[in-house]
Order: C-alpha cells, then sequence, then structure tokens
C-alpha cells in the first residue's frame, strides 16, 4: 500500500511539472531546463556557483536560462548584452523575480526592495524618493548620525577591555540604533528588551532569506506550520507590532513643518504624492501596511550587511597578525 502511494505522489509531481514546462514560454534563451531538484543540486554542489555560470555562458552564450524551483532565470553574461538589457530594453529587465517568502512577508505588497516593476512599484518608488530627500533636509545630517554612534560603540568596547568579551551586539547596539535614528528618530540602550527583539527580527529575516528557495520550489509548504513558515509568521507578528506602533505615535504628533525623521517623511510623502490628482489613479491608494514594508526595505537594507560587515571585519581582526600593522600603513 505504501508502494503504491509513494507512486502515486512521484507520478503527480512528474505530471504537475511536465504541466508547468509546457506552459512555460518558448521564447527563452537557451539553457538547462531540466527538473528543479537536478538544477538546484548542480548549480549549488560547488562554492563557486559563479564558476559554473561561466562554464554555461561557453555552452549556451552570452546570454542564457536557467530553472531554479518554478523561475526561469535569464542570465546576461557579457559587457556588449548588458548594454543591450540595460540601455535598450530597461523596461523589460526592470523586474524582479517573485518570491513566495517575499510576498509572505510583504503581504503581497513586495515593496521597493522585492517589488515588481509597475504602477504599484514606481508609486513606492516615488514615495520612498520624496521620503528620503526631505529627510536629508533635516538639522541632523546622516553623517552627524554615524559620528555619533561610532564615538559611541569605540566607548562601549573601551569600557569592556579590561576582559575578553563578545562585540557582536555592542556592534549591533550601534548600527541598529544608527538606522532606527533614520527611521523613528529614537535610541536603545544595551539592555533594552526591545533592542533584542529587534536583533532577534533581522537574525529570522536572514535564516529566511538564506532558506527561502525552499517555498519557490514547495508552495504549498506556506500552508504548513514547518520551520521557515513559523519564521516567517514570528517576524510578520513582531514587526507589524513595532512598526505599527511607530507609525501611529509618529502620525499622532505629525507636524507638516517639522520632519524630525524618515517616518514623519514618509507621512508627508504619501500626502503630497496622493494630492496629485492629475497624476495619481484612485486605485492607487497607500495603506499602512504598504508603508511598513518600505520602512521594512531601509531596515533590511541598513541593519543585516552592515553589522554583519562590522562582526566578521572584528573577528578578523582579533586574529595575531601583521593585518592591524598593514592596514595603519595603508589608511592611516
Amino acid at each position: 500500500m505504501l508502494v503504491v502511494v509513494v507512486l502515486a505522489i512521484v507520478l503527480s509531481y512528474i505530471l504537475w511539472e511536465l504541466t508547468i514546462r509546457w506552459q512555460e514560454s518558448r521564447d527563452l534563451p537557451p539553457g538547462a531546463r531540466v527538473f528543479p531538484f537536478r538544477t538546484i543540486f548542480r548549480f549549488y554542489q560547488d562554492s563557486a556557483p559563479h564558476e559554473r555560470l561561466t562554464e554555461m555562458a561557453k555552452k549556451h552564450g552570452d546570454v542564457f536560462t536557467i530553472k531554479r524551483g518554478r523561475e526561469m532565470l535569464t542570465f546576461v553574461n557579457s559587457i556588449s548584452a548588458a548594454k543591450e538589457t540595460l540601455k535598450n530594453r530597461g523596461n523589460d529587465f526592470a523586474g524582479r523575480a517573485c518570491s513566495q517568502a517575499s510576498s509572505l512577508l510583504t503581504k503581497g505588497s513586495m515593496g521597493v526592495m522585492f517589488g515588481d516593476y509597475g504602477p504599484t512599484w514606481k508609486l513606492h518608488s516615488k514615495i520612498m524618493y520624496l521620503a528620503m530627500h526631505m529627510n536629508s533636509c533635516e538639522s541632523l545630517s546622516l553623517e552627524e548620525k554615524i559620528c555619533k554612534e561610532a564615538d559611541a560603540l569605540v566607548e562601549r568596547f573601551k569600557d569592556a577591555m579590561k576582559e575578553p568579551f563578545d562585540p557582536k551586539y555592542k556592534i549591533y547596539l550601534g548600527v541598529v540604533n544608527t538606522f532606527c535614528a533614520i527611521l523613528f528618530g529614537n535610541r536603545y540602550k544595551i539592555n533594552d528588551p526591545e533592542f533584542y527583539e529587534i536583533v532577534e527580527l533581522n537574525n529570522r529575516l536572514r535564516k529566511i532569506s538564506n532558506n527561502r528557495e525552499i517555498l519557490d520550489i514547495f508552495p504549498f509548504l506556506k500552508y504548513f506550520p514547518v520551520e521557515l513558515t513559523n519564521d516567517i509568521n514570528e517576524a510578520i507578528s513582531f514587526r507589524d507590532r513595532l512598526f505599527k506602533r511607530k507609525l501611529q505615535e509618529h502620525r499622532e504628533a505629525f507636524m507638516n513643518a517639522n520632519i524630525r525623521d524618515l517616518t514623519d517623511a514618509l507621512l508627508k510623502a504619501v500626502s503630497d504624492v496622493c494630492s496629485e490628482k492629475s497624476r495619481i489613479k484612485p486605485d492607487d491608494t497607500v495603506t499602512d501596511d504598504d508603508l511598513i514594508v518600505i520602512m521594512m526595505d531601509v531596515f533590511l537594507a541598513g541593519v543585516d550587511p552592515v553589522s554583519a560587515s562590522f562582526i566578521l571585519g572584528s573577528c578578523v581582526l582579533d586574529k595575531p597578525s601583521a593585518r592591524p600593522n598593514e592596514i595603519t600603513s595603508r589608511i592611516g
């Protein structure tokens, strides 16, 4: 009986895959169009995927296609093809690949970072641009905020130098405070529970990003309580709780003539854009969920890569070697 069930599942999967492949566009460039499992295992079997892509370019040409999960990815692998793609066919290649994990995290909005090219993305991008421009005109510049947190980080390191310590949370605090000052205009202390919740949110989002392809291959898993979907639900729950509270606080204290931070600037940008009756369609509304996703784009773009780079750099510099002297001699 078990063998029959397994065979039925395998045959159903093969039929499903063949149906999807039959519906795929026939106009795509040549490449490795095989079943998802084979493509993924072959693509990630070594630690240097760029070398494999170079080999595929020699076989299939400068423009080729591979299958990743449910997606067909087109790679451009030469300067001439890249110029043609970006200059002459920019709108055709301006979109983003659909990701189940990103769609769940953004509740279908996708924001500026993950959103596909179209009217909604253009609207959100315009709001983000206006908000960033308004926020750059405030009294305390981005450079001053970064310098302030850098000085505070140095002081925390000096205070902890009496014995060995883990610099991770001290670095996280400096990075989180920088971007929270930009977003919300506030800072955290090292013993603030909400700060550790923000770090946990960042760790969850990194974990989701590293494993998001699983949902692209098996989209039905989003309906089951597996680890990845649990992480997504936990991230959404804390993000909405924190960002909705911050958004409501800013809306209650909002003054059009006093833009304090990026959240204030976003509220003003939405008001300005939506007042342009001739340029915006009636159904192009901007919800609180859209604003939260845009705020989340800023958080994602800043906190994780910056903190990870600093933590990795501190590990490298901690090793006894001539590197610190070399760095000093090169950059002073």
